[in-house]
């Protein structure tokens, strides 16, 4: 080997690698350091001197060795002490709610609402049944109370024209006494021909008969019955003092106050005529 790599610049016997570089190649080569300083150091004269080498070489010395640090062991986690998970379960309660909630909603609402005030247990507090009672009974309790109104303003009409027939019963008999005097004319007005005196006398009764009505009148025709008999009385009154007999002019007189009264239409609603 000693041979082959001898050259005529080279000792017997020595390797010389320099050959194996290319020429003008900066060759690092090891620093000689007396004491702490480096600035002197003495390269030989096949050695080519670079400040960058030294730099380098300088940051290698003094680099710290790598510290190489136990990793964290990992963390365990112990399930061994955790509960086993129970399936929610639905107080009997919440079930009573809803059924009361559909049965009889004001019912189921009150039951919500107390089961929601009773202390809760994990996963008892998501039970489904719970708001569905709440809010069906909520919804069909309004409805009821809807239902409710509507249905007490029709009872309370029903209960009033019962009230108003009853009230009727003695007025709707007395003038079923004498059938078809509403249709009429005059309601019954005395329209023979006759002397004054008979004259006068069925004129005083008719008067009477209607003054009588007026005494059990309902209220609903108290006023148009007491209007009839108040204007025969005015034409008796008149006959009296006259002592003559206008038929047709008296029967004009009575027609007009019986045709704008109220008492046919309400003995057909409530005498049942």
């Amino acid at each position: 080997m000693a041979g082959e790599n001898s050259g005529p610049d080279t000792a017997s016997g020595t390797a010389n690698f320099d050959s194996l570089f290319l020429a003008n190649a900066a060759v690092i080569t090891p620093v000689r350091e007396s004491g702490s300083e480096i600035a002197g150091t003495d390269f030989g004269p096949e050695q080519t001197k670079n400040p960058e080498h030294d730099d380098l070489a300088r940051a290698l010395a003094d680099a710290p060795a790598p510290q190489w640090t136990q990793p964290e062991p990992a963390a365990v986690f112990d399930f061994s002490d955790r509960p086993d998970r129970t399936a929610a379960r639905t107080p009997p309660l919440v079930w009573a709610a809803l059924v009361f909630a559909i049965v009889v909603p004001p019912v189921g609402l009150v039951l919500s609402i107390v089961a929601r005030t009773l202390p809760r247990r994990g996963r008892l507090a998501r039970s489904w049944p719970l708001p569905v009672a709440t809010t069906v009974s909520i919804v069909l309790t309004i409805v009821l109370i809807v239902v409710a109104a509507i249905g007490g303003i029709f009872a309370k009409q029903a209960a009033d024209e019962a009230a108003i027939v009853s009230a009727s019963a003695g007025y709707c008999a007395s003038l079923a006494e004498t059938p078809g005097v509403l249709s009429s004319p005059g309601f019954g007005w005395p329209i023979d021909k006759a002397s004054v005196s008979d004259s006068i006398a069925s004129m005083t009764a008719y008067e009477e008969r209607w003054q009588n009505l007026a005494l059990i009148a309902p209220a609903g025709v108290a006023s148009d019955t007491t209007a009839i008999a108040e204007t025969a009385a005015a034409l008796i009154s008149s006959a009296e003092s006259s002592r003559t007999i206008d038929v047709q002019g008296n029967l004009d007189r009575i027609s007009s106050v019986t045709g704008a009264t109220a008492i046919p239409a309400y003995v057909a609603k409530y005498c049942g005529n």
